[in-house]
């Protein structure tokens, strides 16, 4: 259930986008963060003062968390042990984004 509802949360930059563009109105972000990430008007709502505190940045939870675990996966290639060693290497010495395109 939690993968599935990890999913979803690119919907949240979805509305985060077009909510900052200025596309849709606060009202249709809290409506389509309710429909497609599947929270509360309660939840919805409190994302979206996230969004606007955060703008941006808040593509960095799900996104930055799935670039980094294809780097880390492409880098160990199954090796478990080689995993922990690329996580290791990567808090000890940073990249960038781009940089784990790579």
């Amino acid at each position: 259930m939690q993968a599935l509802l990890t999913k979803l949360s690119y919907a949240g930059n979805y509305v985060a986008k077009h909510y900052l563009d200025g596309d849709i109105s606060k009202e249709k972000a809290v409506s389509l963060l309710m429909k497609y990430s599947l929270s509360t008007e309660e939840k919805s709502l409190q994302r979206i003062g996230f969004i606007e505190a955060n703008r941006a940045y808040v593509i960095n939870y799900n996104l930055g968390q799935d670039i980094v675990k294809a780097y880390i996966e492409k880098q160990a290639q199954g090796d478990d042990e080689k995993r922990w060693q690329v996580f290791s290497q990567l808090l000890a010495f940073p990249k960038t984004a781009s940089m784990m395109k790579n």
